[in-house]
């Protein structure tokens, strides 16, 4: 657990992060888009879009550091299915609950539900294929760069002093 926090408190401590934060509330605090311009004034919007956000980001970072300790072994595609799954579950009523408070013209029992599901599905699936694609690319790249490690691949390898350079010819082990 103390590892997860750890590494959530690394996601979150970026600079990168917190312009990401801010672009976006300013965004839509001045856009307001999903029928927020009509229902809500500039003021409740400044409010709204900042903390909404703000919660998606610690909600992201966790389902991220959380999700690959639950399913190990599973493949990359079916972790991310996991991760927009587990957000828009657990994202989709927050929205819906913190609308229903700002706004006075949504009630919890007229609340567009399925609507909020299918935008927060959508939204999140997008970010994750582009977060995949760009860790990809970075993946790639880092690649590319990397030096081979052939001397390094093998265990044995690691207990030859460090200034053998020579191709080895034969190796013999007595009293193993």
């Amino acid at each position: 657990m103390f590892s997860r926090l750890l590494a959530l408190r690394k996601f979150l401590g970026g600079h990168e992060v917190l312009l990401l934060w801010i672009s976006i509330s300013i965004v839509l605090t001045l856009t307001g888009p999903f029928g927020t311009f009509e229902h809500m004034r500039l003021r409740i919007r400044a409010i709204y879009w900042p903390g909404l956000i703000a919660v998606a980001l610690v909600f992201a970072g966790f389902i991220s550091n959380s999700v690959p300790n639950f399913a190990v072994s599973w493949p990359r595609p079916a972790l991310e299915i996991l991760r927009v799954s587990v957000f828009t579950m657990g994202f989709a009523p927050f929205v819906v609950i913190v609308s229903v408070q700002l706004s006075p013209e949504v009630t919890l029992a007229a609340a567009p539900w399925p609507y909020m599901v299918a935008y927060v599905l959508v939204i999140t699936t997008a970010i994750s294929v582009v977060r995949q694609s760009v860790i990809a690319s970075l993946h790639d790249l880092q690649r590319d760069t990397q030096e081979p490690e052939t001397a390094v691949a093998y265990p044995l390898l690691r207990r030859l002093p460090a200034g053998a350079k020579a191709e080895i010819v034969r190796l013999s082990v007595s009293d193993h």
